[in-house]
């Protein structure tokens, strides 16, 4: 996936990527660009508070040896770092908003080109019509927990799904509990050697065949 086939092939734009920073503090002006002109309610002062009291002795550890010792040449090199930051991140999101819980999904199956479950992505622009299939790397689902002034039925439904996510299936179809109170994010790992930038519009392709494929499911149900 390129540049030219994202724009001529899929009908999407030049990705426009945002820096988060290399350290807490990095990060946290790297959330706060973010989230401007963002007009959901959000309180800023709870995340400054939780990002600057954010421990990563850990991770700086952990980084530490990731350095010297281990040979980083391959992605799966790449994910013995990557995998304890997403983590700690999935407890940082819920240390921010305690009504807010993180499904993750490794090597989440968008859709394959043998499946009879999991059909390709199809995307129809202008004459063109491209189907995507593959899987991707990392998958995290930040579903909204009910409220204490939800009902109760509501919030034991709520808690049942995300159960059978959990035990489920590692694929799109298994994100069917989507609301619009939910975000759902990706990534994707790459060895140090590659290039992040070269690989944005394969990320963008990815955002756009889970948002078809869960479209899909929804419809159907």
């Amino acid at each position: 996936m390129d540049h030219d086939t994202l724009k001529g092939r899929l009908g999407m734009g030049d990705p426009i990527p945002v820096k988060t920073g290399d350290s807490p503090q990095g990060f946290l002006l790297g959330i706060q660009k973010a989230l401007n002109g963002y007009k959901k309610p959000c309180d800023l002062g709870v995340i400054v508070e939780t990002v600057t009291a954010w421990d990563c002795a850990s991770l700086f550890g952990l980084l530490k040896t990731y350095t010297v010792n281990i040979n980083d040449r391959s992605e799966a090199a790449a994910r013995i770092i990557i995998d304890p930051w997403i983590i700690s991140c999935m407890q940082l999101v819920e240390t921010i908003n305690i009504n807010y819980r993180t499904v993750l999904f490794p090597e989440l199956l968008v859709c394959s080109a043998r499946s009879q479950t999991d059909p390709p992505a199809m995307i129809e622009y202008e004459k063109n019509v491209t189907f995507l299939a593959g899987t991707i790397d990392y998958v995290a689902l930040n579903y909204h927990l009910p409220s204490k002034s939800d009902d109760r039925d509501r919030h034991n439904e709520r808690r049942i799904d995300i159960s059978k996510v959990v035990k489920g299936d590692n694929a799109a179809r298994a994100l069917y509990v989507f609301t619009g109170a939910d975000t759902i994010s990706i990534c994707e790992a790459k060895r140090k050697s590659k290039k992040l930038e070269e690989h944005e519009p394969q990320v963008v392709a990815e955002c756009l065949a889970l948002f078809t494929k869960l479209k899909t499911y929804v419809d159907t149900l």
